[in-house]
């Protein structure tokens, strides 16, 4: 494959990987406690009890997250800003292996959530940021 097709295509998989979840959170249920009774008697021999209710507490909703709302999204936007701006209008190999490091940095970054959508999307991006910076011609870069 020519060195601009594999940088447009690695560019699109790291913007596809905005929308993609990155990360998925357990959601925690709600609960109410316990309520409870207190004894309250004075010296006449009069007692008197109240009842005091328990208490809801309400749980954290679950779901995945996106690109878009992690820190993931600070590594897309350099490496496709090295790609595009040093990859093809420099016509730099340099950048586009920067670009891939930096992709491959955001995807170390999530690795410990387990593989998502978004995390292959960008591991993709970032390998075809490394294969258009080992093309045998560092002038393709320029050529439509």
């Amino acid at each position: 494959m020519r060195q601009r097709t594999l940088v447009l295509i690695g560019t699109a998989l790291a913007v596809l990987s905005l929308g993609l979840p990155w990360r998925f959170v357990v959601g925690t249920p709600s609960y109410l406690t316990a309520g409870y009774y207190t004894n309250y008697c004075d010296y006449d021999g009069f007692c008197t009890s109240s009842y005091t209710p328990g208490v809801f507490i309400p749980g954290l909703p679950g779901g995945s997250y996106a690109g878009t709302g992690s820190v993931a999204r600070f590594f897309i936007a350099a490496a496709v800003a090295l790609a595009l701006w040093g990859g093809l209008h420099l016509g730099s190999r340099r950048a586009l292996r920067w670009a891939a490091y930096v992709g491959l940095a955001g995807v170390l970054l999530y690795v410990v959530y387990g593989l998502m959508g978004g995390l292959l999307a960008l591991l993709a991006a970032s390998a075809c940021f490394l294969l258009a910076a080992r093309s045998t011609d560092p002038a393709e870069a320029l050529a439509t």
